[in-house]
């Protein structure tokens, strides 16, 4: 097998957009790539040069042709390495792909996720937590967080919650060389509930629980499946030090089902915030009103994150 995160560090400079870690380099990457497609004959010299505009300015016929293109190549690199054929590691421990339809964007979503949460540490687990650390993954999707939780924290545990089952058939198989590590297919929200999810068929990461306000209309979906939610109260955990949380528009709730929690422990919380349902200032008025002294730093590493910071942790 392959050390994925040993070949993330040799393909630093990997051209494709998705593994760009700012905004700004995604949309340089994306440009660089036009013309490379059309020196291959893969676009148009005028393609090319429509392809410099924001993605507004362009059709979404160059825009599929363009992801064509880079998905073509990203595979071809991946066969290239043999990949494909010896599997990857992860911390020397077997790590299956992500469940998407497609083989390329199985890879692609394996690695983009490895990538961000592993190899550019995101969440910057490795400045909160310890070996004995009590760990909350809210939306562990294939278990990279949770994997690298795992590893960090041997003396601790870790609770991975991923609602969509073919995800989490895959989480399972990744943690299950840990000891430390509790798997859930369920989501967590404010209250114990049972609720719909809905499957987004272009990427299951982004799949979400039907009243969580994602916009439905903008990709497709499968029928609503009925998922179990439960709160982080309900596990009546003895400690808890970390809560990442990944939750496609649920990030209130998720902390409203978890204001006992967050009051007894003050945990370090990290979040996504470009996402329906976790405004900032909304997100900062909940956390205060449950637990006063925390610190609110929104940074972009990746993805747009809210770090919530207790004074004492700072």
């Amino acid at each position: 097998m392959i050390d994925a995160l040993q070949f993330l560090e040799e393909h630093r400079n990997w051209r494709f957009p998705y593994f760009k870690d700012t905004p700004l380099r995604q949309r340089i990457a994306w440009r660089r790539l036009g013309f490379s497609a059309w020196r291959a004959g893969a676009i148009s010299f005028r393609d090319a040069m429509q392809n410099l505009l924001s993605s507004a300015g362009k059709s979404q016929s160059l825009m599929k042709r363009m992801w064509a293109f880079a998905n073509a190549h990203f595979m071809d690199d991946i066969r290239a390495q043999n990949l494909h054929q010896e599997g990857i590691a992860v911390f020397g421990r077997p790590f299956n792909l992500a469940s998407e339809r497609e083989e390329t964007l199985k890879w692609i979503a394996t690695f983009k996720t490895l990538n961000e949460t592993i190899a550019a540490d995101q969440y910057q687990t490795k400045k909160y937590l310890r070996p004995n650390s009590t760990v909350v993954d809210a939306g562990a999707n294939i278990g990279a967080f949770s994997v690298l939780s795992g590893h960090l924290c041997p003396e601790g545990a870790i609770y991975a919650f991923e609602p969509v089952p073919s995800t989490c058939s895959v989480l399972r198989k990744n943690c299950s060389p840990y000891r430390n590590i509790h798997v859930y297919e369920q989501a967590l929200g404010e209250t114990e509930k049972e609720s719909s999810i809905l499957m987004n068929l272009e990427t299951l990461a982004a799949s979400a629980l039907q009243d969580s306000g994602m916009p439905f209309d903008t990709y497709p979906t499968a029928p609503p499946q009925k998922v179990s939610v439960t709160t982080v109260d309900a596990l009546e955990l003895p400690r808890l030090d970390f809560m990442k949380l990944d939750v496609e528009g649920y990030c209130g709730r998720v902390i409203a089902g978890a204001k006992e929690s967050i009051r007894k422990y003050r945990p370090v919380i990290v979040m996504e915030i470009d996402r329906p349902g976790t405004e900032e200032e909304e997100i900062k008025k909940l956390v205060n009103a449950v637990s006063p002294g925390y610190h609110f730093i929104k940074r972009y590493a990746t993805e747009l994150l809210l770090s919530i910071i207790p004074q004492e942790k700072l």
